[in-house]
């Protein structure tokens, strides 16, 4: 489809009426892409000029309150009209004045709004549309509320013919299509500007954000996430899903992931936490696998199941001693419940404090008691003197 926008129409297409030269379905089909695509509604402005054999189509807005307008789409009418418009003329366009208690789906001449000699008299038609070469008016509101009106106008040239009942009667056959890709195109545009602020929200979080499918592959990413992926220090995107530093750890984080997307859509979905080691010594790394009960839908329809994956990096520093403080435990309980908070394995930190894989564990078990938990990723999340965004 040519773009026309701010083009001169072939010499024939103005002055006539009656049969459209190019046909509905091109326009409705065009409208409803366009409902997607934004960048189409100049083309389907170019459609229907040649279909009302005008010289130009612009589709208009006004606000009544503030008197301010725009004209986003437009075929055969110079950018620099538009900002003219934009900044100067929307206030004394008189059609739009004359539309104040129209309803959505009317179709006028811009004679029957306001009679030729009064128009010819008006700011509009002098600065605006004079310079232009262009007259005669069809107007269609395609939205209308207490404040708002939203119109298609096509316009012809002074000595060209004004537009008739039949230019009316295509216009008033069309202006459903229109409305409804209207309306589809306001909800996409709504859907996406929502979808801009929660990327925005995430992006502002100080942890980690990642939402996967239920096979560990990456859908949305906020900057923290993308930059911890990128170091490839305890978690990676390795053959495009998320992996860890292990086999091991890989093998509990994929598990963890898929119970917990299947179950997002329960009545009672699951949430599950998983302590990472990282390579580079750094703190480990603390996942929570939190269920999303919306799953994703890709453009062929087809509907996954997903999880949000949200990572802290544990600082562990003074950890023995705020054990010792607030869960009475033994110093030597305290320096191994440090350890395995680090991201220790309990074999590490059994040789590091040098004691027995039997004491180790009977250590353990009282930790897990004088704590309340069952496991690391419990033991972290409660034992942490601080948790940090990862590094």
């Amino acid at each position: 489809m040519e773009h026309r926008r701010g083009t001169n129409p072939a010499a024939g297409d103005a002055g006539q009426s009656g049969v459209p030269a190019a046909p509905w379905e091109e326009i409705v089909h065009l409208a409803h892409h366009a409902a997607v695509l934004p960048e189409l509604w100049d083309d389907v402005a170019g459609a229907l000029r040649r279909a009302l054999h005008a010289q130009a189509v612009g589709f208009f807005e006004h606000d009544y309150v503030t008197r301010q307008g725009d004209i986003p789409h437009a075929d055969c009418i110079e950018p620099g009209f538009c900002a003219l418009y934009r900044s100067r003329i929307a206030a004394r366009n008189a059609w739009l004045d004359a539309l104040r208690q129209c309803a959505p789906g009317e179709t006028f001449t811009g004679a029957e709004l306001v009679p030729n000699w009064e128009f010819v008299r008006t700011e509009f038609y002098r600065d605006w549309l004079r310079p232009q070469r262009l007259f005669h008016g069809l107007i269609g509101v395609t939205f209308r509320c207490a404040d708002e009106i939203r119109c298609i106008i096509a316009l012809r040239s002074l000595d060209a013919q004004a537009f008739d009942g039949a230019g009316k009667r295509s216009l008033v056959s069309l202006l459903p299509h229109l409305q409804c890709a209207c309306r589809l195109a306001a909800e996409v545009t709504a859907s996406r500007r929502k979808t801009d602020i929660l990327l925005d929200t995430l992006g502002a979080l100080p942890e980690a954000v990642a939402i996967v499918d239920g096979e560990a592959h990456p859908v949305v990413t906020n900057r923290k996430a993308e930059q911890l992926l990128a170091a490839r220090d305890g978690l990676a995107v390795v053959n495009g899903t998320i992996a860890a530093g292990s086999f091991q750890d890989t093998a509990y984080l994929r598990r963890l992931i898929a119970a917990v997307a299947a179950g997002a859509e329960t009545d009672r979905p699951a949430e599950d936490e998983i302590v990472i080691s990282r390579p580079s010594g750094e703190p480990p790394l603390l996942v929570r696998i939190a269920p999303i009960p919306h799953p994703v839908v890709d453009p062929s329809g087809r509907r996954r199941s997903v999880a949000a994956l949200i990572t802290r990096s544990v600082e562990v520093c003074g950890a023995a001693q705020l054990l010792c403080r607030f869960y009475h435990m033994t110093p030597a309980e305290a320096r191994l419940a440090a350890l395995i908070v680090s991201g220790r394995s309990l074999n590490d930190a059994a040789a590091e404090l040098c004691i027995t894989r039997n004491t180790a564990r009977t250590h353990m078990k009282r930790i897990y008691a004088k704590t309340d938990t069952h496991r690391q990723a419990d033991l972290v999340r409660i034992l942490a003197s601080g948790v940090a965004a990862p590094r």
